[in-house]
């Protein structure tokens, strides 16, 4: 067998997919005997065989070509092309850019399937390999369009950033993704490093925008774990900032069972802000089983946890169909605060539960202040003041002890008529007054009205300090004319705990002759625990008892005793 000799010229003719590797590699080469004779115009068959990291490496791939020599003993080869005898392996999935490749030769001169080995070289960069070398850098501008159902674009980095995407112009961007249906951008992190990172000197940092014809949100975030799905931190700015030019939702966040939207300030900033031309600044919805809170905002220190101000509208609108709309609670401070320059500082509505709900340990509940001239509250409709401890009740009234605290007190009234009958069998009442002893009180038989608890016995004990009404009218009976002249007298008496004596009205008759009708009125001030009572006297000569009735055959129901209170003090 005749010696051939190669002389090979390799050439690297590349076509991308996606800026990886070549497709094809041209190979050419020159037959020559031992006496360095061109061997032209014969035909034989070529094996080579594409080897990684070595001479002696693993061979990737494989391929077997019947050749025909020219007139000027040269062959050409395109390796990885169509028409070759038999593969070996997938000239496509050569992994280019990691490692040494070397390509071993071996020729079958008489086409009986021995080949002759003629040796293995290492694959040098062409002018055209070497821009394979460099497919990290990408020649912009660079599109490319496919219908992969993964990732078109996948680039992992164990240490640093995986993408860094920098846009330096007025209107550019450093990262965009477009999608029709599923995911323009994904970014994973496995460790603790940031899965998307954006940052700008002076403009936006990230943006995000949907179509007019969307319905879609424009950022959907999701978090499995127990931490933040989303966390902004600000310096001096807007830590995050949403427009919604058309009727959607700005910044819309769910949450299964924690924190939809979590805004914290640490300094004089807002936590959380929104601002709207024509719709809503701020819309919480909860679902209509959840008896949870919609908004819930905490204040730790001296700050406003929730504010709203408007230069026209509602500061801030709570509704709700059957439960509360707007809710504060604070320790210390107001739970709720409403101001406002000319308008209403709180307006509250509901078609069936309550408006404004205030509650208080030990503060206040609602507090409402205005100027002079102003009004602090305006209630259109029923008001309804309940208190546990002194409940609301009929006749009751609503009243102020001297730290302007009111409750509800009940009405302190009383009125009872005629007197106990001291002489049955008579057709009428008598109660005697002994000319010849002192006063004695008068005994009133029949309770008319006693509202208080106050009454009782001829004796009204005050439960409560404060200014009263008293009034008595006494009937005396009608004296013989035969009977030397006498004098009687009544008296409304206040008798303090220590027994202590006070007239507070009396009256004084004498020559009484017929029956004859005589009335005290009396307003005074009353401590708690005083009595007040009715006291008659009768001085005669004669040193007859003289009697108290109720009627007689002109006068009727001229025998009673009553009070009121004006007001508690």
């Amino acid at each position: 067998m005749k010696k051939i000799i190669l002389s090979a010229a390799l050439l690297a003719q590349f076509g991308f997919a996606m800026a990886q590797v070549p497709q094809s590699l041209n190979y050419q080469a020159l037959a020559r005997n031992a006496a360095n004779q061109v061997q032209a115009n014969k035909t034989m068959t070529v094996r080579l065989t594409v080897k990684v990291g070595a001479a002696m490496g693993t061979p990737r791939y494989s391929e077997t070509r019947s050749i025909t020599t020219n007139a000027n003993g040269l062959f050409n080869v395109t390796i990885g092309s169509m028409g070759a005898l038999s593969t070996t392996g997938s000239f496509a999935s050569i992994d280019w850019l990691n490692g040494s490749h070397y390509l071993m030769t071996e020729l079958d001169v008489n086409n009986n399937g021995t080949f002759v080995d003629l040796g293995t070289v290492q694959m040098q960069s062409t002018p055209y390999a070497m821009a394979a070398g460099t497919a990290s850098s990408l020649k912009l501008p660079f599109a490319k369009t496919g219908s992969s159902t993964t990732e078109m674009l996948s680039i992992v980095n164990n240490v640093g950033s995986a993408i860094s995407g920098d846009g330096r112009g007025l209107s550019s961007v450093g990262v965009k993704g477009a999608t029709d249906l599923n995911i323009g951008v994904l970014g994973v992190s496995y460790g603790t490093g940031t899965a998307v990172y954006g940052q700008s000197s002076n403009g936006l940092s990230g943006r995000f925008v949907t179509q007019a014809t969307n319905t879609k949100s424009v950022v959907e975030i999701e978090h499995k774990g127990a931490a933040n799905g989303l966390k902004v931190t600000s310096a001096g700015g807007q830590a995050i900032q949403a427009n919604s030019t058309g009727q959607g939702v700005g910044i819309m966040a769910t949450t299964d069972n924690n924190i939809g939207v979590l805004a914290t300030s640490n300094n004089t900033g807002t936590a959380v802000y929104g601002s709207s031309y024509r719709g809503l600044a701020a819309n919480f919805v909860t679902q209509a089983g959840n008896s949870s809170v919609t908004v819930k905002s905490q204040s730790l220190g001296n700050g406003i946890a929730v504010q709203g101000l408007s230069d026209g509208g509602f500061g801030l609108q709570g509704v709700s169909k059957t439960n509360v709309g707007v809710r504060g609670s604070s320790t210390s401070g107001p739970g709720v605060m409403a101001a406002s320059e000319t308008g209403n500082g709180l307006t509250a509505s509901s078609t069936s539960g309550v408006g404004v709900s205030s509650t208080t340990t030990t503060g206040t509940a609602a507090k409402f202040s205005a100027p002079v001239g102003a009004k602090a509250l305006e209630v259109a409709g029923s008001v309804k003041i309940t208190n546990t401890t002194n409940p609301h009740g009929l006749g009751k009234v609503l009243t102020s002890d001297g730290n302007g605290f009111a409750t509800w007190q009940g009405a302190v009234a009383f009125k009872t008529t005629g007197v106990v009958d001291e002489l049955p069998g008579t057709g009428q009442d008598d109660f005697f007054v002994n000319s010849a002893t002192q006063p004695v009180k008068v005994k009133f038989k029949n309770v008319n009205m006693n509202f208080g608890s106050g009454y009782a016995n001829g004796i009204f004990v005050a439960q409560n300090a404060g200014i009263y009404h008293f009034n008595t009218s006494i009937l005396w009976a009608e004296q013989s004319i035969t009977l030397p002249a006498e004098t009687v007298r009544i008296s409304i008496i206040r008798e303090d705990a220590n027994g202590g004596k006070e007239i507070l009205a009396t009256a004084t008759r004498t020559n009484l002759s017929e029956s004859q009708s005589m009335q005290l009125t009396v307003d005074t001030y009353i401590f708690e625990g005083n009595k007040v009572y009715v006291e008659a006297a009768a001085f005669s000569p004669d040193q007859i008892p003289k009697r108290i009735i109720d009627n007689d055959p002109f006068l009727k129901n001229c025998t009673w005793f009553s009070g009121h209170m004006i007001t508690r003090m």
